[in-house]
């Protein structure tokens, strides 16, 4: 009988004789530490068919967000490609997109999994976090509290430096509102400027009757700009989010929801998110704790649990003088990392946008994406050593 598996494990060898990126990352983590967290979402009582491993799918997820497939497409090329393959062991049968999606559905059905599942892998990345190079003391500034100064008043002070602390920013991630989108406006628009079936030509020698249906056929595909831009309802068979908010950044709308990440600044793991409508402010959420020196944008003027730092925004009647200016481009400099995890995200693994409806399966969708970026770094960090 022919060893597939075997033909398969030498074919790799032959055509990646040194490893490659994703055979690299499933080293990193010890992926049997996740087995007693998810086994319980099965039931298993030992009629039917056994579930499918409970590990398997979690690669299977991995893999979905590094490369922003869809469930078909996860089927699919974990069939066909053999660095998918290679990632998950060589398994004898891969799981159908239907599989994908309700493991998915278990993990977000589940309160708190997916805090549990992040946690694990928090814990084990703990070894790739290597020191790099931190700001020293001559380069810290004291600043007070909040990072606002006001004449009169005195605050708590603390120490920022380069590469030293967190920093906390947040992201929209878009989804479908259900409003047309601006081809499908044109294309309407476009419809309703093409003239009727009947040229002119015979419609000058038509009775007047029938050139009044002509006329009534010319204003019922003239549809208003109302009908036009109309959203659809909740009845409408479409991905359209049922959870998702709008907002407005930089005097343009979003729809759909927001991500919020602590990233350490020395080096940029993401260290918690959490996921909330895109409407909510990000006053509203704090991942800091208390002793955490955590630097924050304009968009962000209270404090926190932690010794949380914001730069300093201008408001009617008080605008910002020269130090203010000063103090805000130097703690752009020092929060500035804390972006490159949303340019990775967006840019690598395509979760700049969800098809998911609800913010329980976004959460879902967040989490695999962020250990996605996580793994990632700890694969550039371990290199460094």
């Amino acid at each position: 009988m022919v060893n597939i598996r075997k033909i398969l494990k030498s074919e790799y060898k032959s055509r990646f004789p040194k490893g490659e990126r994703l055979g690299k990352v499933a080293r990193l983590v010890n992926w049997e530490a996740f087995r007693p967290m998810l086994e319980p979402l099965f039931k298993n009582t030992g009629e039917g068919r056994p579930h499918t491993d409970v590990v398997l799918m979690t690669k299977v997820l991995v893999l979905q967000s590094w490369y922003g497939l869809s469930d078909e497409q996860a089927e699919r090329d974990c069939k066909d490609r053999i660095t998918f393959m290679n990632f998950l062991g060589y398994p004898a049968q891969v799981p159908d997109a239907r599989t994908i999606w309700l493991f998915k559905e278990r993990i977000a059905k589940e309160d708190g999994k997916e805090k549990e599942i992040w946690q694990e892998l928090q814990r084990q990345l703990d070894s790739y976090r290597v020191k790099v190079k931190q700001g020293q003391m001559k380069d810290a500034v004291f600043i007070e509290l909040g990072g606002l100064r006001s004449e009169a008043q005195s605050g708590p002070v603390v120490a920022i430096a380069p590469h030293t602390g967190y920093a906390q920013d947040s992201t929209i991630i878009e989804a479908d509102s259900g409003a047309p989108t601006d081809e499908d406006v044109q294309r309407l628009k476009e419809k309703c400027k093409s003239p009727p079936p009947s040229s002119s030509s015979s419609s000058s020698t038509q009775p007047a009757s029938e050139n009044v249906g002509v006329a009534s056929t010319v204003a019922a595909t003239a549809a208003p700009t109302s009908v036009i831009t109309k959203p659809r309802g909740d009845t409408a068979k479409t991905t359209r989010s049922k959870d998702g908010t709008w907002t407005q950044k930089r005097n343009k709308s979003y729809f759909g929801f927001k991500l919020h990440t602590k990233a350490e600044l020395n080096t940029e793991f993401i260290s918690d998110f959490e996921v909330t409508t895109a409407s909510v402010h990000d006053n509203n959420v704090d991942l800091t704790h208390p002793g955490e020196v955590c630097v924050r944008d304009r968009g962000y003027s209270t404090g926190g649990r932690g010794l949380c730092v914001n730069m300093i925004r201008a408001t009617r009647g008080h605008p910002l003088t020269q130090q203010d200016k000063e103090l805000n481009r130097f703690l752009s400099g020092v929060r500035a990392p804390v972006e490159h995890p949303f340019s990775v995200m967006k840019r690598v693994f395509h979760a700049g946008r969800v098809l998911v409806t609800t913010i329980v399966r976004v959460k879902v969708r967040m989490l695999f994406v962020c250990t996605c970026y996580n793994l990632s770094r700890a694969l550039t960090l371990s290199e460094l050593k």
